[in-house]
């Protein structure tokens, strides 16, 4: 197992959160060696932690240096601005003499994202490691139909910000991968009653806190929204001084509409899209395409490209998985964009997909690289990882090709955005800060993006995705 270094702790986001709050909670570390740097099992208390700069120049934090949170806040900025060694004073298990040691003799066991034995405690880890989903957060509401848009959607439905609050905790609570440290701040934040202002605890490493920002901030409009003294979150608040009835978010996976919706006590019904930060980039061909083959649209590229769907699968096919996305993008990829006829490429899927999928050179192939390297405007690295980056091509040209089509993106703009909803951003900074903010657009203000570079030019499967799109604020 690789030691924990100062180059390591800077490596990962959290790890030295991680390293200062458990030396604050008097943790036992695990090493990998003894005060002489021979191999040890033996665990080690930290007493103090040691900067050091030059022979004559060095710090010592002790424990009375990490007492409060703005005190542990200060010394991990001084860690990571450390450019120096870093040594830790304290007792080795079983042991009374204090010793100094390198940074480097302990081990970067599970609480800093390596394997060790140790429970993790939630520094480092991946950006799903907690495993907590918006819909884990709601159980505690009620689950009932409500009319959404002329249709009976199935929701969970909360009357107070309290009752929604006590979902969201014991949706936390209950889920063995989220540290106790993210539960008690939620807990500070109910017993505050200011539901606009989070106490973060300083050890949250950033994925952790991307986590709840992308899920839990998909419920927390309700808590805010339900309280009119907190409506200032909202920028602006479409709410204004109404009175919500119910705040409920639908539960039917087969329900696309939007996330949530705040069902007024007048009758009125306000629908919202929320997304952390920028939000992920969503699927064209399942959430697009289908809407799209039941629209009339304008003469487009968009057009042109639900035409040659329409010859693989109806829009409800293109709904559900297996539908034969592949086959759609070669085939218009060959026909619309490298104008091959049929007369001499009559099955692109199968001809050239499969072909270099299986690493064969047919006369199929030959074509269609010959016409890519001929084709104006094409990235140089897909020149550069042909045959393998025939997929991204495809999926970067249709991309550029629908960005610089008007009729195509005000279509795709009309199809996204429905009859009315608004879309609400929780500002990522804000969030880090300890400060719920989300920006609020109308759904008809917000700008589309068709993306094809999630395709790796390196990979002719596109495992990774094929055409995306982003809805961006303007």
């Amino acid at each position: 197992m690789a030691a924990l270094t100062l180059s390591e702790l800077k490596k990962r986001a959290g790890r030295i959160e991680s390293l200062v709050r458990l030396f604050s909670e008097g943790h036992l570390f695990e090493m990998e060696k003894d005060a002489f740097g021979k191999v040890s099992n033996k665990k080690f208390k930290i007493s103090g932690i040691i900067l050091t700069k030059s022979k004559t120049s060095w710090q010592e934090f002790n424990l009375s240096d990490v007492k409060s949170p703005s005190q542990r806040k200060n010394l991990i900025q001084k860690i990571r601005n450390h450019v120096g060694t870093l040594q830790y004073n304290g007792y080795y298990q079983g042991s009374r003499e204090e010793v100094e040691v390198n940074s480097s003799y302990m081990k970067k066991s599970s609480e800093f994202g390596g394997g060790g034995a140790v429970k993790k405690a939630g520094g480092g880890g991946g950006s799903e490691s907690m495993g907590i989903r918006a819909e884990t957060m709601i159980l505690g509401g009620k689950l009932e139909k409500v009319k959404f848009a002329g249709q009976s959607v199935e929701c969970r439905t909360f009357t107070s910000s309290e009752q929604l609050i006590d979902s969201i905790i014991d949706g936390l609570n209950t889920n063995t991968k989220v540290p106790k440290y993210i539960v008690e701040d939620f807990n500070k934040y109910k017993k505050s009653k200011k539901y606009d202002t989070f106490e973060w605890n300083e050890s949250i490493p950033d994925n952790e806190m991307n986590q709840l920002g992308k899920y839990a901030g998909e419920v927390i409009t309700g808590v805010v929204g339900m309280k009119t003294s907190f409506r200032s979150a909202l920028s602006p608040n479409i709410l204004k001084t109404n009175q919500v009835a119910k705040f409920c978010v639908p539960t039917d996976p087969a329900f696309t509409g939007v996330d949530v919706f705040f069902l007024m006590k007048d009758g009125d019904v306000v629908p919202v899209s929320n997304k952390y930060g920028k939000g992920a980039a969503a699927s064209f061909f399942a959430n697009v395409l289908p809407k799209a083959m039941k629209s009339k649209l304008k003469p487009s590229p968009l057009k042109d490209f639900v035409k040659v769907a329409e010859q693989f699968a109806t829009a409800e096919k293109m709904e559900g998985r297996g539908a034969p996305s592949k086959e759609i993008l070669y085939e218009y990829g060959c026909r619309n964009l490298l104008k091959i006829p049929k007369s001499k490429l009559p099955e692109p899927y199968k001809e050239v997909y499969e072909a270099i999928r299986a690493g064969k050179k047919t006369p199929g192939t030959r074509l269609v690289l010959a016409a890519i390297e001929k084709y104006s405007g094409v990235d140089a690295v897909v020149l550069k990882n042909l045959p393998n980056s025939v997929t991204a091509f495809f999926c970067r040209e249709v991309a550029k090709t629908m960005n610089k089509s008007k009729p195509a993106i005000d279509d795709l703009k009309e199809i996204l955005a429905g009859k009315n909803y608004f879309q609400a951003n929780l500002h990522i900074n804000d969030w880090f800060a300890g400060k719920v903010n989300y920006k609020i657009v109308n759904s008809g203000d917000v700008k589309v993006e068709i993306i094809g570079s999630k395709a790796p030019t390196t990979d002719i499967t596109a495992k990774q995705g094929l055409i995306n799109y982003f809805m961006t604020l303007p």
